[in-house]
C-alpha cells in the first residue's frame, strides 16, 4: 500500500479490532525491509503510519469501547468512554476504495465505478456528528486540530477524532463485540535501557544484513547503552557471537580487552546515551553464510539486541567462456581480507572433472587476492555446475562450493531465414542449441535452508537480424502465478531473461520477467515485466515499450514452453552485430516456498554467448 493508506489502514485495523474484542494484536515492523515496517529503513525517520499509531495510541489509552453508531451506511462511527475524564469520543471514517495499493489504477471504489487514477471519485463528504456536545472538538490521524462549525466534519478513507459526545448517544449504540476477552492486565514499565549494537559503517546485503564480513576481515562496531533512567547504570554488556568472531575494545591507551564471548564493565550515567567502539574480527575461514554478532547485559534489565551479519566466501571461479577439455585450466580467485599474509591449503574436486593435481598450496598477502590455477585431466558432459574446494589454514578448515560459471552456448548454423515464422522454425529444429541445466543446483535462497525439487528445463536461442528469438521448454507439473504489488511476477514460475552489452558488463540493458499464465492458469494471460532496482522486491515500474515483444505460452500437464521474440534494437543490441550475451534463470517456484523464504529457481545459463 502507499504511505498515506498504511497509516489509515493501521488505525482503522485497530479500531475494528478494539470493537470485535480483541485484546491483542501485533503490527508486523521490519526497518530492515521494503514495505515491512514504521520506519524508512534507512532512517530511522518514521513513516506517517508511525506518527498515526502515536495518536491513536492517545486516543485509545485510558479509554473503554462503548459501541459503534450504525445509523448512516458506509460510515464508521466507533465511539469510546475516556475513563479518566468519564466523557465520550469517537473515530469516525467512511472508506472509499476495496484497496489502496501504490498501483492507484488498481483501486477500485466501493461501487465499482471509478479508479484511484482516474481522480473521478469522490474522496471527502461533509458529516454531521450527531449528539455532539457544545465543547467538543476534533483532530486529524496525526493528532493535528481540525477546524469545524456546528459539528460538520469532513470524513473519508482517514479517520478523525472527535472528543465530547454526549450521553444520549449511548441507547442508539450497538455492541459489535464478538469475543468477550478479560481486560488486559496492568503489566510492568518497560527497562529504562535501551542497548544498540551495530556496524558503524553498514554494508547491505539483500533486505536483512546490514553488516558483511570477508573472512578475516576486521570491522569496527559501535555499542551503545541509553539510559533514560533517573540512576546511574553499572553493569556488565555481554557480546557474543554464533560465527566464531572476536572482539575487542580499547580501555585505556596501549591496554584493552578482547575475547571471543567479551565482558564489558559499564557505568551508563542517567539520561544520557554512553557510546564504546568495538572491533569486530571475522575467523579467517567460515562456512556460515550469516551469523548473529549480539549484546546483553548481565543483569538483564534491557533487551538483548543483534547484528545480523552476512559473511562473504574467500573463494571464486573464474568464467569460462569455452567448452571444457582435457587441458584446459580452472582458476580459483582467493581472497585474504586478515591484516596479515597467510597460507592456505587448497583442495578441489568434482563429480563430473578430474584434475592432474587437486591440492595446491599458496601464500596470500594481506588485504589481497591470489589466483591458483588447476589443470583438468577429464571431463564428462554436462556436468554439475558446483566445485567443492576445502580451504584449510592454520587449525581452521573451511569447504565451500562455488559455481563454474560457463558462459557459453553452442554455435548456431548460419542462419538464412529473415522472417519469424522461419526464424521460429529454425529455432526449434536444431536440437545443438539445446543445454540443459543441472538437477543438483538449487538456486540461492533468501533467508532459508530448503531444498527446491530438481527442475528438467532447455534453452533455445537464434539471433537475425531483426529479432532475438529464445524458445524454454520447462519441464514443471504444477505452474505458480502469484501476482502483487510488492514483488510482482518475481514469485512467479517463468522465466528471468536480461540481455547484456558484453560478458564484462555488470548491468544489463534490460532485465525481464515472463510468467506463463495469469492467476486463473491461462496461458492467453502469459505476461511480461521488466526487474528493476534489484531482484528481491522487485518493482513493476518500467519505461519499455513491451510492443517490442511477442511472448506466446502452451501449458501442459508436465510443462510449459515460452517464445520469445524481442526487437534486438528494443534491448540495445547494435545493427550488425552478431553475438548477444544473455543471462537466463528459470524458476520453479512451489506453493510453500514464499512461507519458507526460499526461491527454488534454476539457472539455466549464466552468462550466455549466442550468435
Amino acid at each position: 500500500v502507499s504511505l498515506d493508506g498504511q497509516a489509515d489502514y493501521l488505525v482503522r485495523q485497530w479500531l475494528v479490532f478494539i470493537s470485535l474484542g480483541v485484546s491483542k494484536f501485533v503490527w508486523y515492523n521490519a526497518p530492515f525491509a521494503d514495505g515491512f515496517s514504521l520506519w524508512e529503513k534507512d532512517g530511522p525517520a518514521p513513516w506517517p503510519a508511525a506518527m498515526a499509531l502515536t495518536q491513536l495510541i492517545r486516543f485509545a489509552d485510558h479509554a473503554d469501547y462503548v459501541g459503534n453508531y450504525e445509523a448512516d451506511p458506509g460510515v464508521w462511527f466507533v465511539v469510546f468512554r475516556n475513563r479518566e475524564n468519564d466523557r465520550l469520543q469517537a473515530a469516525v471514517w467512511k472508506p472509499v476504495y476495496l484497496a489502496r495499493s501504490c498501483e492507484k489504477e488498481k483501486n477500485l471504489t466501493a461501487d465499482g465505478q471509478y479508479t484511484e487514477a482516474s481522480g473521478l471519485a469522490q474522496v471527502n463528504f461533509t458529516y454531521l456528528t450527531p449528539y455532539i456536545a457544545d465543547d467538543y472538538q476534533v483532530v486529524d490521524i496525526m493528532g493535528n486540530p481540525e477546524e469545524t462549525k456546528e459539528g460538520a466534519i469532513t470524513i473519508g478513507e482517514r479517520p478523525v477524532y472527535v472528543y465530547g459526545l454526549t450521553e444520549d448517544i449511548l441507547p442508539k449504540l450497538s455492541d459489535n463485540r464478538v469475543f468477550k476477552t478479560a481486560k488486559p492486565r496492568a503489566r510492568p514499565a518497560p527497562s529504562p535501557v535501551i542497548l544498540g549494537f551495530s556496524d558503524k559503517n553498514p554494508v547491505k546485503k539483500g533486505e536483512f544484513i546490514t553488516s558483511v564480513f570477508r573472512p578475516g576481515e576486521t570491522r569496527e562496531y559501535e555499542l551503545r547503552i541509553h539510559n533514560f533512567g533517573e540512576e546511574t547504570l553499572e553493569d556488565t554488556v555481554i557480546l557474543e557471537s554464533d560465527g566464531g568472531f572476536e572482539f575487542s575494545v580499547p580501555s585505556t591507551p596501549g591496554n584493552g580487552i578482547s575475547g571471543f564471548t567479551l565482558k564489558i564493565p559499564i557505568a551508563a550515567p542517567p539520561g544520557l546515551t554512553a557510546k564504546i567502539p568495538v572491533k569486530v574480527t571475522c575467523p579467517v575461514l567460515s562456512e556460515k553464510n550469516e551469523c548473529k554478532n549480539s549484546a546483553r547485559l548481565s543483569s538483564g534489565k534491557a533487551h538483548p539486541v543483534y547484528q545480523l551479519v552476512g559473511i562473504t566466501w574467500p573463494v571464486s571461479v573464474v568464467s569460462v567462456y569455452k567448452p571444457l577439455v582435457a587441458g584446459d585450466c580452472l582458476t580459483l580467485l582467493l581472497q585474504n581480507a586478515s591484516p596479515e599474509p597467510r597460507t592456505f591449503e587448497i583442495s578441489v574436486s568434482h563429480e563430473h572433472i578430474s584434475f592432474e593435481v587437486s591440492r595446491q598450496t599458496a601464500t596470500v598477502p594481506a588485504g589481497e587476492k591470489a589466483e591458483i590455477t588447476f589443470m583438468i585431466k577429464s571431463v564428462l558432459l554436462p556436468f554439475d555446475p558446483l566445485l567443492t574446494v576445502k580451504i584449510s589454514s592454520g587449525n581452521i578448515t573451511a569447504l565451500y562450493r562455488p559455481e563454474i560459471p560457463v558462459a557459453y552456448i553452442n554455435e548456431f548454423p548460419e542462419v538464412t531465414e529473415r522472417d519469424l515464422a522461419n526464424a521460429q522454425k529454425r529455432l526449434i529444429s536444431h536440437p545443438d542449441s539445446i543445454q540443459m541445466a543441472s538437477d543438483s543446483y538449487d538456486g540461492p535462497s533468501l533467508i532459508g535452508n530448503a531444498k527446491p525439487v530438481p527442475l528438467l528445463s532447455y534453452g533455445q536461442f537464434l539471433l537475425d537480424e531483426i529479432h532475438l528469438h529464445a524458445r524454454f521448454e520447462v519441464f514443471d507439473d504444477t505452474v505458480v502465478c502469484v501476482k502483487n504489488t510488492r514483488r510482482n511476477n518475481a514469485d512467479c514460475d517463468g522465466v528471468w531473461l536480461a540481455v547484456y552489452a558484453s560478458p564484462e558488463e555488470k548491468k544489463a540493458n534490460r532485465f525481464f520477467a515472463a510468467v506463463p499464465a495469469n492467476a486463473a492458469g491461462n496461458p492467453e494471460g502469459a505476461y511480461l515485466n521488466e526487474i528493476r532496482d534489484g531482484i528481491l522486491f522487485a518493482k513493476p515500474f518500467t519505461d519499455y515499450d513491451f510492443s517490442k515483444i511477442s511472448l506466446r505460452s502452451e501449458i501442459f500437464p508436465d510443462k510449459y514452453i515460452l517464445t520469445f521474440a524481442i526487437d534486438r534494437q528494443s534491448v540495445g543490441i547494435p545493427p550488425g552485430a552478431q553475438s548477444v550475451t544473455l543471462y537466463v534463470r528459470v524458476l520453479d517456484m512451489n506453493h510453500d516456498d514464499w512461507t519458507r523464504m526460499y526461491d527454488t529457481g534454476k539457472t539455466v545459463y549464466h552468462i550466455a554467448q549466442t550468435t
